[in-house]
């Protein structure tokens, strides 16, 4: 007998966003804490809040992120939210915050 679940159909959208957030950040504590460790030591998060997840669960997994980058890892986490509700996330969380101008981070070239 074979079991088969289909994730996606099983769990609402922030549970899906949770679960992955769990997978990406075990695979990578997994990758830059083996010792035939080869991983670049970089996880890349573009709009982790999707679907209004919680913000308890995201300050949660913010502080795991400040954990790995605390071990000679660099996080960086891109999000077009407003930056009053992200600093709520962030406190007493170490952080760089590189904010861009305008409502898109890339913008085409006119001339």
């Amino acid at each position: 007998m074979e079991l088969t679940f289909d994730l996606s159909m099983g769990i609402s959208a922030s549970d899906m966003i949770r679960t992955k957030w769990a997978y990406y950040l075990s695979l990578f504590e997994a990758a830059i804490s083996s010792p035939r460790n080869r991983h670049a030591r970089l996880l890349m998060l573009d709009e982790p809040r999707q679907q209004e997840t919680d913000r308890r669960s995201l300050a949660a997994f913010v502080k795991r992120l400040e954990r790995a980058a605390g071990s000679g890892c660099q996080v960086i986490y891109a999000t077009s939210e407003d930056r009053r509700d992200l600093e709520e996330v962030l406190y007493n969380v170490e952080v760089a915050m590189l904010p861009a101008n305008g409502s898109h981070l890339l913008a085409p070239v006119t001339g």
